[in-house]
């Protein structure tokens, strides 16, 4: 008779279909590697932005020194995300926020320097008497509280905020 092993399995993965979407991760002990992003708050419509917890949110913005237009103030989140997608409910876990680019102390307030992810926080133009639209200050994000929950993080690019500012008033 010939041999037949019964006992052999095959351990071939599956193949995968490159249009099925991630699944939806909902808690740490489902992730592998995590991915962060920082994002503004824009108005909904705008460009390359996503949709998270009924608000749009994006990489760049442009807001006014105060008393030059609308809006002096801006809103920011970090958020968790697959494949650019959000995940609807947040990892637990905070970051460190840096700042920089090219506008300085006297341009901008923004006291945030540890965030809880998927908790907002905002900064703040100033108006330091100068002509000098289209400062900008970025904002990156690093050293999540949880790391060690996962086999790799990584962080994206920082989020830019560009200042105008109205020269008529200086």
């Amino acid at each position: 008779f010939p041999s037949h092993d019964t006992d052999s399995t095959d351990d071939t993965p599956p193949a995968t279909d490159p249009t099925t979407p991630p699944p939806t991760v909902t808690n740490n002990s489902e992730i592998q590697a995590i991915a962060l992003e920082i994002y503004v708050q824009v108005p909904a419509g705008t460009p390359n932005s996503v949709s998270w917890n009924g608000q749009t949110w994006a990489k760049a913005n442009e807001i006014y020194e105060p008393g030059d237009g609308s809006t002096s103030s801006a809103t920011y989140v970090v958020l968790a995300v697959v494949n650019g997608t959000p995940l609807e409910t947040q990892p637990t876990g905070s970051v460190t926020l840096t700042y920089g680019g090219t506008a300085g102390p006297n341009d901008y307030s923004a006291g945030t320097t540890s965030i809880v992810l998927g908790t907002t926080f905002s900064a703040n133009t100033l108006d330091d008497a100068l002509s000098d639209s289209g400062e900008n200050f970025t904002i990156s994000i690093s050293n999540l509280t949880t790391a060690a929950s996962y086999d790799v993080v990584t962080y994206g690019s920082p989020v830019t905020t560009t200042i105008l500012d109205s020269t008529a008033n200086d």
